[in-house]
């Protein structure tokens, strides 16, 4: 059973939970929410999951109130002469004094612009009206503009720069009503389940973009905003296929927005990143001297159990994804009671269950995989079954989640670590990751279908009509003869 975003169920009920868009953090004192929906039925909870998220987000809105930045628009009167001579500082209306009571206390806008006497710049609007921080930064002074209000010699130079402040007395000060960045992507996660880890790197993608360019509101964003993006990223050393999938993340964010009216173009369309010609692979499978090194290490035979190993999961998280090509964190999701037995052929059953919460990758990740013959020689059934002797849920209880709902982030480390400083293997190229290489690898040797070992790996399979015929689950059979085909020769 998939839940949607934001729905996480704890024992036998389900909760809302999101994270606090961060203008907001400061307001709630926290980073996240979590609200119980007070029923088990999953039905029941997505109807009031709907409900509530209309609740927060309407409370988002008020909570910002007008405070969406500011644009400075320019007056539509072409009366007004190159020549004009300051207005008398205490009879006119078109002071200083009155952009202060157009913006509720203007006056401390020395924040942003170091007092309004000493402008200069041509760019000074342009950065106050493109600036995040302009209306929050606006409130913390008030003697610089009182002073400037009794100033006449202060507010003739400011009427001197025709360019800037002057521009300030002839503009309507209007709130930016488009929406932000940050809410385009709130809504895409609101869309469909995602995992918390694409949305974390969509919001990173976010914040960065924000970085280089001072974007906060979609419609601030034109074409060579996000040629600036590409450029800088590429200049600061990230990867060409980084780049790219920083531009695609947010790329497919406002393609979502535009087609449900959200706004009116997408300035990440047509955006061309050259690649290099040449790349090496970024991951490569581990060669028989790897295998025999790492299954030669003491956790295999010396019963060493670091801390960082989490108990036996040090062990059987390399063996299973050795004997399966499961990824790490869908083995360190698995609990006891996905290990299941139909007509003979035990198989470990990865989110095909009606309430399974397990969070996978893609849809082509929910799948049935029978289990080698040789982890059972090696004693998978016989841990599986000392774990229900203990009445443990989860099959590796020492795995533990983190504040982005993953169980092996700090066992990754860990493993590469031990990787590179107790085995030997230097190679960065060779990760966790590598066993799931080695799988493939090992299923083209045996001359396994290449449907046959995508259904094993989770991998989508070239499209095709047929595809949609049969039943909803691959039959257990294929996937057992072709699964025992598979061999490791390193010992």
């Amino acid at each position: 059973m998939q839940l949607q975003t934001n729905l996480v169920r704890r024992k036998s009920h389900f909760y809302f939970r999101t994270r606090i868009p961060t203008d907001l953090k400061s307001h709630y004192g926290k980073t996240e929410i979590l609200i119980s929906l007070k029923t088990s039925d999953k039905r029941i909870a997505d109807y009031e999951l709907a409900k509530l998220k209309v609740k927060l987000y309407a409370e988002f809105a008020r909570l910002r109130g007008d405070n969406f930045g500011i644009e400075l628009k320019p007056s539509n009167s072409n009366n007004q002469s190159k020549d004009t001579t300051v207005p008398d500082v205490n009879n006119s209306t078109d002071t200083v004094q009155n952009v202060y009571n157009v913006v509720n206390t203007v006056s401390n806008v020395h924040n942003d612009i170091n007092t309004v006497n000493n402008v200069n710049s041509t760019n000074t609007v342009q950065n106050v009206a493109n600036s995040e921080n302009t209306v929050e930064n606006v409130s913390n002074c008030i003697n610089p503009v009182n002073n400037v209000a009794n100033s006449t010699d202060t507010v003739q130079n400011v009427y001197n720069n025709t360019n800037t402040v002057q521009n300030v007395a002839n503009s309507s000060i209007v709130p930016n009503t488009e929406p932000t960045i940050e809410h385009l992507v709130e809504y895409w996660a609101s869309q469909s389940e995602k995992r918390e880890r694409t949305i974390l790197e969509v919001h990173t993608a976010r914040k960065r973009l924000f970085k280089i360019t001072g974007a906060k509101y979609a419609n601030q964003v034109v074409k060579k905003d996000v040629i600036k993006f590409k450029d800088e990223m590429i200049a600061g050393g990230l990867s060409a296929k980084t780049v790219q999938k920083q531009i695609n993340l947010l790329k497919t964010v406002f393609t979502l927005a535009m087609c449900n009216d959200m706004i009116q173009k997408n300035p990440f369309t047509d955006i061309k990143i050259v690649k290099p010609k040449c790349l090496p692979k970024p991951r490569v499978p581990f060669s028989a001297e790897d295998l025999k090194a790492i299954f030669s290490s003491p956790i295999f035979t010396k019963g060493e159990r670091p801390v960082g190993g989490a108990g036996e999961a040090c062990i059987w998280l390399p063996y299973i994804a050795l004997w399966t090509g499961m990824r790490l964190e869908e083995i360190g999701q698995l609990q006891v009671s996905d290990i299941k037995c139909e007509n003979g052929i035990y198989f470990i059953n990865i989110g095909n269950d009606e309430f399974s919460t397990k969070r996978l990758k893609t849809t082509s990740s929910h799948r049935r995989i029978p289990i080698h013959q040789e982890l059972i020689r090696l004693g998978l059934l016989d841990y599986v079954q000392k774990m229900k002797e203990k009445q443990s849920s989860p099959l590796f209880p020492m795995l533990v989640e983190n504040s982005y709902h993953q169980y092996t982030a700090a066992f990754s480390k860990w493993f590469g670590r031990y990787l590179r400083g107790t085995i030997g293997i230097t190679d960065k190229r060779k990760t966790f990751h590598s066993f799931r290489h080695g799988f493939k690898e090992a299923c083209r040797i045996a001359e396994i279908n290449k449907d046959l070992h995508d259904k094993l790996t989770g991998h989508q399979s070239s499209a095709d009509v047929g595809d949609g015929y049969g039943g909803d689950l691959y039959p257990l059979m294929p996937l057992y003869n072709a699964i025992q085909r598979i061999e490791f020769r390193f010992e």
